[in-house]
């Protein structure tokens, strides 16, 4: 995405003033845009989506409160058009991944938490649709990434409080995912899954404390770890 480097500074740039602080190479700063109010944590994760329909670019941002959507067609120019509040309390930890024209939401802090929610952006920048908002699959995900059509959410916690340190859901149906595997079904030694990043099935897992974990993700529906 050509705006990416506006994308990584919104959230970076808004939290703290850095612009102020620290110099730029191979890059300049044309706008900055602070919606969420307050003092203290303000943003969390952050994340771009390009509507190829209507030639129009989006950076998304979580922040404590909820979910911005802001219009970066222009850089110059940066507009907020949709904003989701959260729900049950604010939340630190808010990420997102896109997939087609849906946005796929998960939070991990306390009672601030409901879930997954997946949004229908197709209907900016005039409004943003919540399709779905429960817990049926989690309550809390501490991080997702988005490969092919399968959603891979790490940190999670159940609403019976049970936890899972990475699970894979099916986006086949986008609207409807369903977990296909968790991550400790095949390697129960791994206790949490604080991140991942995965690409044509393979999947890097941080394990936090426990280290780095690079798996395929099989056909079968399996984790299998490299060796």
């Amino acid at each position: 995405m050509k705006k990416i480097y506006f994308l990584l500074l919104f959230v970076c740039l808004s939290i703290a003033n850095l612009s102020a602080q620290f110099a730029a190479s191979n890059f300049t700063l044309v706008s900055n845009i602070s919606p969420e109010v307050g003092a203290g944590i303000k943003y969390s994760g952050c994340w771009g989506w390009t509507d190829t329909l209507n030639d129009k670019e989006y950076a998304i941002a979580g922040s404590i409160t909820g979910t911005y959507f802001v219009d970066i067609t222009n850089p110059y120019t940066p507009t907020v058009c949709a904003f989701y509040p959260a729900v049950n309390g604010n939340g630190n930890w808010r990420e997102m991944k896109s997939y087609k024209n849906y946005l796929y939401v998960v939070n991990d802090n306390g009672a601030g938490t409901l879930g997954l929610q997946i949004f229908d952006m197709s209907t900016l920048p005039a409004t943003v649709t919540l399709v779905s908002q429960n817990m049926d699959l989690f309550r809390r995900g501490h991080a997702a990434w988005i490969d092919g059509n399968k959603l891979y959410v790490s940190g999670v916690t159940y609403s019976n409080n049970t936890t899972s340190s990475l699970d894979v859901y099916s986006l086949a149906t986008p609207t409807a995912p369903v977990l296909l595997r968790r991550l400790n079904q095949d390697y129960p030694s791994i206790t949490y899954v604080h991140d991942s990043f995965a690409r044509n099935d393979t999947v890097y897992a941080s394990a936090a404390y426990q280290g780095l974990y690079v798996y395929k993700f099989t056909a079968a529906n399996t984790f299998t770890l490299y060796q």
